[in-house]
């Protein structure tokens, strides 16, 4: 929501087939009371207009916010590294 409301109206996120605009996104969360179940849901709501599964909001974000993007990468890799370890040493286990 944070990142929505800071982009510019005439950022490029706002150029979509969907005619989803910073207006259209005002009127969204107009209203929307900031607690978790409710955000949740105004998400889910959302996400049909930012590409599939949210593809485009993401990538927008990525864009703009290259760091954090690339430390949430490498932290994922990580982690991911580290459940594949786990889970071989848990397959080649003979019990």
């Amino acid at each position: 929501m944070e990142f929505l409301q800071n982009l510019p109206e005439n950022d490029s996120f706002w150029d979509n087939s969907s005619r989803y605009t910073k207006r259209v996104f005002i009127d969204s969360i107009n209203g929307v009371p900031d607690n978790r179940e409710t955000m949740k849901n105004w998400f889910n709501s959302q996400i049909e207009f930012w590409g599939i599964d949210g593809s485009n909001l993401f990538t927008r974000w990525k864009e703009i916010n290259e760091l954090e993007a690339n430390e949430v990468i490498e932290r994922s890799r990580e982690i991911i590294k580290r459940i594949m370890d786990n889970f071989y040493d848990l397959s080649t286990n003979n019990y």
